[in-house]
Parts: C-alpha cells; sequence; structure tokens
C-alpha cells in the first residue's frame, strides 16, 4: 500500500529522504506476510527481518559515531520510528533504542563502550521496564555492586532481550537503573495482547550487579520522556496506516449504489481521523525535538502533551479503521485489529491519558511554556530590517487608526495578495509574526471573512473586491457562511439550495440553518446548486 497525502514527521528534504529509503526497505523486506509469523507463532523469536533491519544501520542513528552509531538525533530516529509503526515491524525496536538513547547520554564512555555498539549493531536486544515497581537493592558490596532481587512485570521485550534496563531502589528509597544481561535472570513470556511485540516477566534471586551496570544519573523522569518520545512516533505511522486504509475502502466499498466515502457520516469520521493523525505528528515531531535538547521542563511539558494525546489517538484510530471497514475489520486476517493491538497495548504499557493530562495541568500552572524558534535563513534578516520603521510606527498607535495602519502596510493579511496583503513568502510571514509579537501587536480577526474574502479576490472583479475586501479588513463589514442546510448539515453532495439566472444575479431558493454570526453579520457567502 503507498502511502497518501498527508503530513509525515519529516519535513526537511534530509528527512524526507530518509523517510522514502526506510519505507522503500520495509515494503521489501516487512512485508505483512513477516508480520503474521510472529503474530502466529507460539512464542516470540527474533526473526531475520531484525538481524536485515539492524545491518542498514537505523537502530543507531542516533548514537555517537565513536560508538558505532550515525551521529544524528532522536528526531531522525523518529523520522524512522514512524515508517517502522507504519508496517508494525516485529521485534524489540523500541525497548532497544530506548536503550540506547538513555545510555549514550547518561553512561560513562567505559558503559557506552561495553554496550552501544551491541545495541547499535542488533547483536544486543534490549528490554525496559516502565511501570511503578522496582527491584529491591539488599546490600551493596565492597567494589560498589549491588545484590538485587524481586520481580517486574510487564517488561516490553523481554522475551527476546539480551539485556533488561530496569529501576532498583535501596531501603531508603535511592534509586539506581542497570541494565542487567538476561542471563542473569529468570525471563518468562505472558499472554499479550500485542503480538508483534510481547511483553514478559523478569526476575531477580539475589543478582549482583556490578558498577559498570550502574546507571545513577538515570531519573524515572528522564527515561520516561525518552520512551514517549520514541513510542509517539511509532503511533503515528499506525495511526497513518489506518487513516489511509479506511479511506481506501471508503472509495471503492459501494452501498446504495454509491461509494460508502461519498455518505456525511463516513465522511465526517474519516475527517475526525485525518485531525488526530495529523496532531499525533505534530505532537511526535515536537516531542522528539524537545527531548533532543535535554531535560528540562520544556521537554517535560512536551512529552506530557504527546502522552495526553498520542496513545488515545491511535487507539481511537484503530477503532474507527475496523468500525469503518466493517465486518471485514473484524476478521482475523485483515491487519486493522493488529494495529488495534498495538495501540491498545501500547496505551497500557505508557499509561493512561489522565496522568500526562495533570501533568499538563502541574506544568502550565507553574508557568512553564513550550516556545519554538524558527531557524530562518539570512534573507530573514533583510526583511525585519524593512519592518522595523514599520512595527515601531505602529506600535504609536491605538484602536482604529492601528488597524487602518496594519491594512494600509499590507500586514493584517500578509500572505494576501496586494493590495490588500504584501504577497509574503514563508520566510517573511514568520518575521512579521515575531516583530509583531515582539511589539505586542495582534492582528484582526476576521473570522468568516477570511474565508469569503480569498475566493472574492481571486474570482471576483475590480469592482467587487473594492466593495467588500477593503472594508471588512478595516471591521466595517462582518460575514457569515451559508452552508448547512435541514436535510444536509454540511454535506455538499446533498445541497438542496437552488441558484436560478435572473436579472442582474440570482434568484436563490432554499434554507440555511446552523449560520453561526449570523444576527451579527453584514454579508453571507452562500453555497447553492446551480444545476441538479
Amino acid at each position: 500500500m503507498s502511502k497518501g497525502p498527508t503530513v509525515p514527521i519529516a519535513i526537511s528534504e534530509e528527512h524526507h529522504a530518509l523517510s522514502r529509503t526506510v519505507r522503500r526497505w520495509l515494503d521489501t523486506h516487512c512485508d505483512p506476510k513477516v508480520v503474521r509469523a510472529v503474530v502466529e507463532a507460539d512464542e516470540e523469536e527474533l526473526q531475520s527481518v531484525w538481524r536485515d533491519f539492524a545491518s542498514q544501520g537505523w537502530l543507531g542513528i542516533h548514537v555517537p559515531e565513536r560508538w558505532g552509531g550515525q551521529g544524528f538525533g532522536l528526531l531522525e530516529l523518529a523520522v524512522v520510528l514512524e515508517e517502522t509503526g507504519w508496517s508494525l515491524l516485529p521485534g524489540p525496536l523500541l525497548p532497544t533504542v530506548m536503550a540506547s538513547s538513555v545510555i549514550a547520554e547518561t553512561g560513562t564512555d567505559a558503559q557506552c563502550g561495553a554496550l552501544l555498539p551491541g545495541l547499535v549493531d542488533g547483536s544486543v536486544t534490549a528490554a525496559v521496564y516502565l511501570g511503578p515497581s522496582h527491584l529491591n537493592v539488599l546490600g551493596r558490596i565492597d567494589d560498589g555492586a549491588i545484590r538485587v532481587s524481586g520481580t517486574l512485570r510487564p517488561v516490553l521485550g523481554a522475551a527476546t532481550a539480551s539485556v533488561v534496563l530496569v529501576p532498583t531502589r535501596f531501603a531508603d528509597d535511592q534509586a539506581i537503573w542497570c541494565a542487567i544481561d538476561v542471563d542473569q535472570l529468570r525471563v518468562e513470556g505472558l499472554a499479550s495482547l500485542d503480538l508483534t511485540r510481547r511483553v514478559g516477566t523478569v526476575e531477580a534471586d539475589d543478582v549482583t550487579v556490578g558498577v559498570e551496570r550502574q546507571f545513577p544519573d538515570i531519573t524515572l523522569e528522564r527515561i520516561r520522556e525518552v520512551a514517549v518520545a520514541l513510542a509517539a512516533p511509532e503511533e503515528a505511522g499506525g495511526a497513518r496506516w489506518c487513516l489511509e486504509t479506511a479511506s481506501e475502502y471508503a472509495k471503492v466499498r459501494k452501498q446504495f449504489g454509491r461509494p460508502i466515502g461519498q455518505f456525511q457520516a463516513v465522511k465526517h469520521r474519516l475527517a475526525n481521523m485525518l485531525v488526530t493523525v495529523e496532531e499525533i505528528t505534530a505532537l511526535s515531531w515536537d516531542a522528539a525535538l524537545a527531548v533532543t535538547a535535554g531535560a528540562s521542563d520544556e521537554s517535560a511539558l512536551a512529552v506530557a502533551i504527546a502522552g495526553a494525546i498520542v496513545f488515545d489517538g491511535y487507539s481511537q484510530a484503530a477503532k474507527d479503521c475496523v468500525q469503518l471497514l466493517g465486518g471485514i475489520g473484524f476478521t482475523w486476517e485483515h491487519d486493522a485489529h493488529l494495529h488495534l493491538r498495538r495501540a491498545m497495548a501500547t496505551r497500557q504499557l505508557f499509561g493512561e491519558s489522565d496522568g500526562y493530562q495533570t501533568d499538563v495541568v502541574d506544568l502550565a500552572r507553574r508557568g512553564v511554556r513550550r516556545t519554538l524558534v524558527a531557524d530562518l535563513p539570512a534573507e530573514a534578516e533583510r526583511v525585519r530590517a524593512q519592518l522595523a520603521p514599520v512595527v515601531e510606527g505602529l506600535s504609536a498607535l491605538e484602536g482604529g487608526d492601528r488597524r487602518q495602519a496594519l491594512v494600509e502596510a499590507g500586514l493584517a493579511v500578509p500572505h494576501w495578495p496586494s493590495p490588500w496583503g504584501r504577497d509574503a513568502s514563508a520566510v517573511e510571514q514568520l518575521v512579521v509574526d515575531e516583530e509583531m509579537a515582539a511589539a505586542g501587536i495582534s492582528r484582526p480577526h476576521l473570522s468568516v471573512g477570511a474565508w469569503a474574502l480569498p475566493a472574492i479576490i481571486a474570482h471576483g472583479s475590480e469592482q467587487q473586491c473594492e466593495r467588500w475586501v477593503l472594508p471588512t479588513l478595516l471591521g466595517k463589514l462582518s460575514w457569515c457562511q451559508l452552508f448547512s442546510e435541514p436535510g444536509a448539515g454540511s454535506d455538499l453532495a446533498s445541497l438542496t439550495t437552488r441558484a436560478e439566472r435572473a436579472e442582474g444575479g440570482w434568484h436563490l431558493t432554499g434554507q440555511k440553518v446552523w449560520t453561526s454570526l449570523a444576527v451579527q453579520s453584514d454579508w453571507g457567502i452562500c453555497l447553492a446548486r446551480t444545476n441538479p
């Protein structure tokens, strides 16, 4: 299946190239038969696709080159993970890159040298425990080693792991994360909802962990930040698969002689899925970007927002996909249930949205805000110099005088064509926003006029533009939309309002409802049918 016209995590040309490369590789090496072989196996084992994937170098795309990686960052890893989530790549990818990320960030040179090369080339696979429990530290040995005991469940990737990254805790509540080889532990697989990567139980019975496998600088907060930042792009890829699968089906499945995609209920559900997928993707990008910069209040906020929305979003997209597919969506043979399984299992492992929502509120009440600064090209400074005197002049004005000056300068809607705007490029628009925000100047809100006027500018006569565009920009006219109808809602295919040619214009017959702002508006932009 080819990917549709939605916006992926990749933004730059380099990221797009990476995304296309990973996609082509997965289409060739990880088709649904590969996934099914793992799903239908009695026990989870590493497949040849894992070794083949590792040989591409993507396991270490975020790891410094001196440890065998490619020296990029979590954003590049997120691009890869989005594609693997779309294909449901089986195996311990997520826990392995989680472990390599935190070890590369917090480990000593000796620890990184001992663990990272294997995690990068795939010869070492990791499991990570993300729950609220811990192993108990029984005591400390003279050389700094500790003895630990206890049982942890569920542990992501336990069945195929070479090393397990787990929290341990002293009686005085001091916590230390440790990387323990599985041959020191008792590991058992658990019945797993997600059969493409299963969970297990890890039991330690008076196991000795040397100083070289202790990571005192890893905190629970940081490991969860990294975990969410890496799980989120996988969720975005999976949700995108659900949207595209449902959309393609809606185009070809017919009912009452029409493709079901023409029915309003189906269109609305697909539109909601699209909004959810784009929201998940944007939040995944931002979480990866924030976490790459290091632990901070901003990274905590970006991760909390992602956690509050991403896991529920993928789950809902998977449910909607099954619903829109109808009967075949409930069959074992179709892959929709595999995405539903992964979405639900991941949400359980990473926690319900309530906890993340609480974190968002707590951080926001403390005054934490997410600030993003665009890396603009050199031409931005030329634009900034040109705008400086204009913005300074606007700052000295108030009320209607400022609005008129904004309109005359083309800054009310800078991307509109002259004389209504400035024909501003993307760079100029960003500079305008930055400069006006710094000066405390807000642009007027045109409401529905922002939808009506571009159509008039593009297709209206010069007289029509003079009649409606400038007065609206100056706040002398306001608009409403005349779209919805009693029998059609916002379903354009069922529109019944008629427009018939009459002397000097058109004669309209029909009824519109749910017309927001109608009472306050001077004009409305109306949709009508000229040919039944």
